[in-house]
């Protein structure tokens, strides 16, 4: 597996051994996110637009990650490991980033 998250807490990703950092979001431009996502899965009873979380996904990793080789890298991870560093950049966000339980 490529991805090393080092540590829990961790603001270094190494991927196929290039190492660079994340830096944590401020709370509100996460927040942001959540918000956009949730209105999103609202406005289309809960079937969210694939392209559209992409799209606020890449930004999240444009916001997260300062290097521009380190911002291609995470965007071409398969999908489960692009997931676990969208949960890092949580995580240094100070949010955790914890799949919606709502019962419909």
């Amino acid at each position: 597996m490529p991805l090393k998250l080092q540590g829990v807490l961790s603001d270094k990703i190494t991927i196929n051994d290039y190492t660079f950092e994340v830096k944590g979001l401020s709370r509100l431009k996460a927040y942001e996110y959540l918000k956009k996502v949730q209105e999103m899965k609202l406005q289309s009873e809960d079937k969210v637009n694939v392209d559209t979380v992409c799209e606020l996904e890449n930004w999240l990793v444009d916001q997260a990650i300062s290097d521009e080789k380190g911002r291609q890298l995470v965007k071409d991870l398969p999908r489960n490991e692009f997931d676990q560093v969208i949960n890092l950049i949580f995580k240094l966000s100070g949010l955790e980033l914890t799949p919606e339980s709502k019962n419909s």
